[in-house]
């Protein structure tokens, strides 16, 4: 705190915060300098002699890496939401500032990085260097979150990346995009980047996402806009024939698994979904979200569901924090590209009980991931319809869920033992996930075949809940 206090730097950002001047680049140089008052401190007073065996112990790490990054979170987002505030304000448009929620996967990600070193030391600097990344992140993300608001929010908006001489890497990312079609690292620079990239509201303004600064479209600019609009064309050309050539490929319809998935009920199908996921798996994805929809509705019960596949983990459910009906489904970017190894690494799990029990042909275990993510939104509609009339949070209501199923498993089997049952997934996985993790697992369980008593269980208990 003393060196927050006391940084001239904060003070000068803080005092542009207050005078209403601040853009987004005074909140990336206030999320770098927090990033790097962090390492400071934690290069001060952290280090292998003063840990015991050098270690940092995983409940050690949970608690001092999780309040660190909440720290950086709050004071960083405090600062991208007062910014977000007055630019909408300048700009006339009546709408509320939002706050990207914390990413509370990604600091799960740095303790687990920090608890499994044998040596502090050996890997403080990459978790310095991740803490400083995370603060920067949430500036990114805020743009992200208030672009998504107001598309949701009836505006039409559209982001242009433009660039000079461009490196190889920012060349893949010029191009128009139609809003919320756009890709992550459309919003991300590297050092010494010159590319701009502009939001456009469909307005007849255009703002630049770093600059924050409007102006005016030319009447060029207008008529090119008209066009692509009759041609539904807003990417680079290249990206253009790609797109053109997937959806003429006779053994694969693109076109068709968007319309099936915008059927279930998802706002946003990313590319990386196309992109990043074999063609075999998107179809089994598919038929499954289909058929679990039919029976639970846990889709189109959700505030704004997307479905990607550019995240790190196998499968992710996504929500907003304090707000579980608002949630994504996200996919591997890698995990997912090639069937027969994905459904063979899952028969590998189910038969070495590091998953539930499930038929083993190759049909159904292509589909395990999609049904553990599909119960875990399930979870979050019943989470968030039960908020409506009792007080309680995720975590308790999750608790409350898992005595439930057990409760009836105990009917089932009067031994009833839940290590006998559980699978190790759910065994290793840490408190303050275990309930969730434990109901996803037991809905897998019980929609793929081969229920035993948790997953017999599970079906009385969604029986109960009017499913």
């Amino acid at each position: 705190q003393k060196q927050y206090d006391g940084n001239s730097k904060i003070q000068e950002l803080n005092e542009k915060l207050n005078t209403g001047t601040a853009t987004y680049h005074e909140a990336n140089e206030y999320a770098a300098e927090v990033g790097k008052i962090t390492k400071k401190t934690y290069e001060k007073n952290i280090s292998s002699e003063i840990l015991p065996d050098g270690k940092m112990y995983y409940n050690i790490a949970d608690r001092v890496i999780g309040s660190t990054e909440h720290d950086q979170y709050e004071l960083v987002s405090e600062y991208t939401e007062q910014v977000q505030t007055d630019l909408n304000k300048k700009a006339g448009i009546g709408l509320k500032a939002q706050v990207p929620e914390e990413d509370t996967d990604r600091v799960e990600g740095l303790v687990n990085y920090a608890s499994n070193a044998d040596s502090y030391d050996d890997i403080a600097e990459g978790l310095t260097q991740g803490l400083e990344s995370m603060a920067l992140e949430t500036v990114n993300k805020s743009v992200e979150k208030n672009a998504d608001f107001q598309y949701k929010s009836g505006l039409q908006p559209k982001i242009v990346r433009n660039g000079g001489d461009c490196c190889e890497w920012c060349s893949q990312l010029l191009g128009r995009y139609d809003y919320p079609n756009v890709p992550d690292d459309v919003y991300r620079r590297h050092n010494n980047c010159t590319c701009t990239v502009e939001y456009d509201p469909g307005s007849g303004k255009r703002q630049n996402v770093h600059t924050r600064q409007w102006r005016e479209l030319s009447e060029d600019e207008i008529n090119i806009k008209e066009e692509l609009k009759k041609i539904n064309v807003y990417d680079i050309a290249g990206n253009a024939k790609i797109r053109i050539e997937a959806l003429t490929n006779k053994d694969y319809n693109k076109k068709d698994i968007e319309k099936r998935l915008l059927d279930v009920g998802f706002k946003k199908i990313d590319s990386s979904f196309y992109n990043n996921v074999d063609i075999k798996l998107q179809m089994s994805i598919v038929e499954q979200l289909e058929n679990l929809e039919k029976r639970f509705g846990a889709v189109g019960s959700s505030i704004f569901p997307t479905i990607s596949a550019n995240g790190t983990k196998l499968g992710v459910t996504r929500h907003t924090l304090g707000v579980p009906a608002d949630q994504d489904l996200i996919f591997s970017s890698r995990k997912l590209k090639n069937y027969n190894t994905f459904v063979a690494k899952r028969r590998q799990e189910v038969i070495d009980k590091f998953c539930m029990p499930c038929k083993m042909d190759n049909d159904t275990l292509s589909k395990y991931v999609v049904t553990h993510e599909y119960g875990h939104m399930v979870s979050n509609i019943c989470i968030s319809n039960d908020m409506k009339i009792m007080n309680g949070d995720r975590t308790l209501f999750l608790e409350q869920y898992q005595n439930e199923i057990e409760n009836i498993a105990k009917t089932i089997d009067i031994n009833y033992d839940r290590d006998k049952y559980i699978s190790d997934y759910v065994k290793n996985s840490p408190a303050n996930k275990y309930s969730a993790e434990f109901f996803a697992e037991c809905f897998a369980n019980s929609q793929l075949e081969q229920p035993n008593v948790l997953g017999q269980a599970m079906i009385k208990w969604l029986e109960r809940r009017g499913f």
